[in-house]
């Protein structure tokens, strides 16, 4: 899923799809330009571990958020999409 665009979401616990709305959890900051590969390949392993640190452009962040938030309620840790998407930086 992306954050900066709505996702068909079937709910299989519920057995249901809706359309998730980044916008209405508070999400969708960012445009499809942070999504684009690293220009440099050489560079890849450094930009992942940046951006699943928090470290990068806010439409990757937000993304990678929304799809930890899908694992986090399909395992039962959080029970709606505002709460698995709450992010929690350690230091």
């Amino acid at each position: 899923m992306l954050s900066i665009e709505d996702s068909n979401v079937y709910d299989s616990g519920r057995d249901e799809e809706f359309v998730l709305r980044p916008r209405e959890i508070g999400l969708g900051a960012g445009s499809f330009d942070d999504l684009l590969p690293v220009s440099d390949l050489d560079a890849t392993v450094d930009n992942f571990m940046a951006l699943i640190g928090g470290d990068g452009p806010p439409g990757a962040i937000e993304s990678i958020r929304l799809n930890a938030a899908a694992l986090a309620i399909n395992c039962e840790v959080a029970a709606d999409w505002p709460k698995g998407c709450r992010w929690r930086a350690t230091p």
